[in-house]
């Protein structure tokens, strides 16, 4: 399986990117399922990964479908032009998500 990277069309920026991160709990995935939002949805896959082979995963996959994606995504143009509003977007989550888990 080749990991190929894709614009979401009308939505510059938006990248869809592949990161394996083993031993999450079901606290944490349900963190992910929110931070990724209803544009994507977690599905389980067989993924190929370095060194490790074949796997299953659990992975998120956008929701609207292939036909919405784009194949010229670019981390460098998205560094350029959009990086410095995605950490932003991220630290707020991230406040957000402390902020919640401190009313709990």
């Amino acid at each position: 399986m080749k990991l190929t990277m894709y614009r979401v069309q009308g939505r510059p920026g938006v990248g869809v990117a592949l990161k394996v991160l083993w031993g999450l709990s079901e606290q944490e995935k349900a963190i992910l399922d929110e931070f990724e939002d209803d544009e994507y949805e977690r599905k389980t896959l067989l993924v190929q990964t370095e060194g490790s082979g074949e796997t299953e995963a659990e992975v998120y996959v956008y929701a609207a479908g292939k036909g919405n994606l784009l194949p010229d995504w670019s981390y460098e143009g998205f560094r350029q032009v959009h990086l410095k509003d995605y950490i932003i977007m991220c630290q707020y989550f991230m406040e957000k998500e402390c902020e919640s888990a401190r009313d709990q």
